[in-house]
């Protein structure tokens, strides 16, 4: 069985309401009402802010990842953040597991203690399940449930968590055609990554043809797929003429439902950047590209949330084929997607071959919206 990897970063944390919710448990009669007022006393300092003792313990999966952090600090509403442990980028780590299709039954839980000198106190926890987390939204507002399961309180969470592959872009029966007819040499990488691949000299001029060029691997999320270009740099005599860019959401957004691997025919436009005439099309690089190992699990929009009755507010979904979360599922609540064929089509411009924008000098499409060929 193979092991699934999920980069994970727990942005930030916040409390309210979960002090005020607090039920002091005395042990010794005799000093009952000396720890009353005592707590009471504590209770007021807290809504002052000058005696933050509330502490949280996370745990994600179980152990697989544990963090406590300090004592929160107290605004002048009554919200309390821990900005030692999230203030600085948050907690991030790689989670993995060999049972990713069990994500419903893995859970983020969230302890509330009370630490001071004079007790150690549990107040509640609230808890998520993975799965939800993974395909929901990334702001999420749980509510903390004390022993008895009445409410204690309420936590705002931050967090993503983008499920990561290692990507292999493979490229056959690849294709250049400049108007320029000398001779180049050609390099081609993922804009997510500065590693080129080996550079394919050609001592003849175009149009030229390869059958098949090395792969590129990469590690990355769906959503860092949709940010990112497979470019193509020409170059002569180390200087580089001219650029064509691949956009990868062209071929995501075609996907009606998920394939671990999927391929396209494609055809962009070769631009030359010149400091006088600035940008203009010189030529056209074709071929087949395919994408191997493809992530499954994507989260929500920015824009969504997750409040405390479990709904969901707002929001898109990645890609047609991005699983949602139960909470839809079950209510038959359906969100568009960010990127789909559809709305690729419209941003297109009207179509003009690269013959005839070779003819005039000019360009076809803007470089992210060159559109693929199917």
């Amino acid at each position: 069985m193979s092991t699934t990897y999920f980069k994970v970063h727990i942005r930030d944390v916040t409390a309210s309401n979960v002090l005020n919710k607090k039920v002091c448990c005395v042990h010794d009669e005799g000093r009952g009402r000396e720890e009353e007022g005592r707590n009471r006393q504590r209770l007021t300092l807290h809504s002052q802010g000058k005696i933050p003792d509330l502490h949280l313990k996370l745990a994600w999966d179980k152990e697989f990842k544990t963090v406590e952090t300090e004592a929160g600090k107290v605004d002048g509403s009554g919200r309390i953040s821990w900005d030692k442990t999230f203030g600085k980028g948050g907690v991030v780590f790689k989670y993995e597991t060999k049972f990713a299709n069990q994500l419903e039954s893995k859970k983020f839980v969230i302890e509330c203690w009370e630490k001071n000198f004079f007790s150690h106190d549990f107040i509640g926890k609230a808890e998520l399940d993975l799965h939800t987390i993974a395909t929901g939204p990334r702001k999420i507002k749980m509510i903390v449930k004390k022993g008895d399961g009445m409410p204690g309180g309420n936590l705002d969470v931050e967090l993503e968590m983008m499920h990561s592959t290692y990507v292999k872009i493979e490229l056959a029966n690849v294709q250049v055609d400049l108007s320029r007819k000398k001779g180049f040499s050609m390099q081609y990488f993922c804009s997510l990554t500065s590693t080129r691949a080996k550079s394919i000299a050609s001592h003849m001029p175009p149009p030229m043809r390869w059958q098949s060029l090395d792969s590129i691997t990469i590690f990355a999320s769906l959503e860092e797929l949709c940010e990112s270009f497979v470019v193509f740099e020409f170059s002569r005599e180390e200087s580089v003429l001219a650029v064509a860019q691949l956009p990868l959401v062209n071929i995501l957004a075609r996907m009606e439902e998920y394939r671990e691997d999927t391929g396209y025919k494609f055809a962009v436009a070769v631009r030359e950047f010149d400091q006088r005439r600035g940008e203009r099309v010189i030529g056209s690089i074709s071929g087949d590209v395919a994408l191997r190992s493809l992530p499954f699990f994507s989260q929500l929009s920015e824009d969504a949330m997750l409040d405390d009755s479990g709904n969901v507010l707002g929001g898109h979904r990645l890609l047609p084929f991005s699983p949602l979360p139960a909470v839809l599922g079950s209510s038959g609540l359906k969100l568009p997607p960010r990127f789909s064929k559809e709305q690729l089509k419209k941003k297109e411009a009207p179509e003009e071959s690269v013959e005839n924008a070779l003819a005039a000098g000019r360009s076809v499409l803007p470089v992210s919206e060159a559109s693929l060929v199917l």
